[in-house]
């Protein structure tokens, strides 16, 4: 999930003037002009009022990730925090799935800074909200693999090869089956790593040679 398919669900919801300035802030988003389009965001956020909307929420994650593609981290993080301010106390299992989302995105910039423990605990947060998504897991595990703490990384990781086989197991379009399998082998390759980090040899070498093996039949 990107900003731009979030700019299009607050697109889908909203009136004509707001709508209009949304598309316009994607598409200037996708053509990497990400000034324009934090000058759209900003203007379609001032076109309701304040308080706990939720269409305000997806705005702010957006213009997120325009400041992150900026590198301006420091402002990326702002504006999740408002975002995530928004969605304070959600009741239904798509506004936690929402909120979990936000608070994914926020762990990207403070990876950039370095601020690994805030990191680690945004996705902590991430995973508590959303525990079937096996990218959040394999996400914190990649962290810890990255910090040195490479037994969390085993059981983060593990964890989502787990929650990505039950979801191809289920009913998947092409398209998204492709990407839940190319989310395994990558997974299975860091979690390769940490193995080899801890002198696991063995199971090294069984998830090496499994990767190798789900990449060949892409």
């Amino acid at each position: 999930m990107t900003g731009q398919p979030l700019a299009k669900a607050v697109a889908a919801e909203h009136g004509t003037a707001r709508q209009k300035l949304v598309d316009a802030a994607s598409q200037a988003g996708s053509n990497s002009d990400d000034q324009t389009a934090l000058k759209l965001y900003k203007e379609a956020l001032s076109t309701t009022p304040k308080g706990p909307d939720t269409d305000d929420a997806n705005i702010l994650s957006c213009m997120s990730q325009s400041y992150l593609a900026l590198r301006q981290y420091s402002d990326s993080i702002k504006v999740l925090d408002q975002a995530i301010a928004l969605r304070k106390n959600p009741t239904t299992k798509e506004m936690k799935k929402s909120l979990a989302w936000f608070y994914y995105q926020k762990s990207k910039p403070e990876i950039a800074l370095r601020q690994w423990d805030r990191a680690i605990a945004d996705l902590t947060t991430t995973i508590e909200l959303d525990p079937l998504d096996a990218g959040y897991p394999s996400s914190r595990g990649k962290l810890y693999a990255k910090v040195g703490r490479n037994n969390d990384a085993v059981n983060d990781l593990t964890k989502s090869l787990a929650l990505s086989e039950a979801e191809m197991s289920g009913k998947l379009t092409k398209r998204y089956a492709f990407k839940t399998r190319a989310g395994r082998i990558e997974t299975l390759y860091e979690r390769a790593k940490a193995y080899k980090s801890l002198g696991k040899m063995k199971e090294y070498n069984q998830d090496f040679a499994e990767a190798n093996k789900l990449t060949d039949s892409l």
